[in-house]
């Protein structure tokens, strides 16, 4: 292999011909660890799982097909990825040789998500529940803003900017909606939780499965909503500038969010 195509890479300081790069670095333990070797046609599981932990699966040689939820990704050799483990999921060998790879399977100091939602993505049949949701968080959430801007904004959120992003959500065990986020041109755009569901790890997620999986590396925040501020600066996320009104020109701060470049 070509020392200078290790994409991602870098060399540590004080280190010669010596590349590396973060598997990941949220907080968290490792559970345990493996090796597997997928012979052609191999993997599993053939009905796909969800469990507490996540994985972190490393291709060492070979090639593989992970399906996650209603999407698909492809890892060649020294790749990785973070499957998020209450999202159905499932490993096949993409080779007619045999794959190698490592899995490490990854547990949170805190309950990563106590309720076990389903991952999905929202269609236009849900925009009623995902604007009702959204005005349930931003009253719980946007103390600062006043109720004619609510008003105004609602019709905006379900015929306009719902349409306009990706959608990803969460439903709980009843099915119901429980948290959503819309995403475009790799920003997060939205993100909104369930107020009766927050602090249960469901933002998170769906924040991690969007730089993991999505490779967002931005997000605007109001400048008076500390909370979500905190919430992004604890994922990574670092202030890069400030504009002094929102996206309809109403004064209310905007704190414009970037993931740095990933170092060791």
């Amino acid at each position: 292999m070509d020392f200078n195509d290790l994409k991602d890479f870098i060399t540590p300081a004080d280190h010669l011909l010596f590349r590396a790069k973060k598997l990941f670095g949220r907080e968290g333990k490792i559970i345990d660890a493996a090796i597997a070797y997928l012979e052609p046609g191999g993997g599993g599981p053939v009905e796909m799982h969800t469990h507490r932990h996540d994985h972190l699966f490393i291709v060492t040689s070979g090639q593989v097909r992970i399906r996650l939820g209603d999407s698909e990704r492809i890892l060649n050799p020294t790749e990785s990825c973070r499957v998020p483990g209450c999202i159905a999921h499932a490993v096949w060998n993409h080779t007619d040789q045999t794959t190698v790879m490592i899995g490490i399977s990854v547990e949170y100091s805190k309950p990563h998500l106590p309720m076990d939602p389903t991952f999905f993505r929202p269609a236009a049949t849900d925009f009623d529940a995902l604007t009702a949701l959204w005005e349930a968080s931003v009253r719980a959430t946007h103390h600062f803003l006043d109720e004619a801007y609510i008003r105004y904004l609602k019709p905006l959120i379900r015929n306009e900017y719902l349409k306009s992003v990706e959608l990803y959500g969460l439903r709980g065990n009843d099915g119901a909606i429980v948290a959503f986020m819309g995403v475009s041109e790799r920003k997060i755009e939205m993100l909104f939780v369930d107020p009766a569901f927050r602090e249960m790890g469901l933002g998170r997620h769906l924040v991690e499965y969007a730089i993991d999986r999505l490779h967002v590396t931005r997000v605007d925040v109001n400048e008076q909503n500390e909370q979500a501020a905190g919430f992004y600066a604890r994922l990574g996320f670092r202030y890069v500038s400030r504009s002094e009104t929102d996206g309809s020109g109403r004064p209310y701060p905007i704190l414009h969010l970037e993931l740095p470049h990933s170092g060791m």
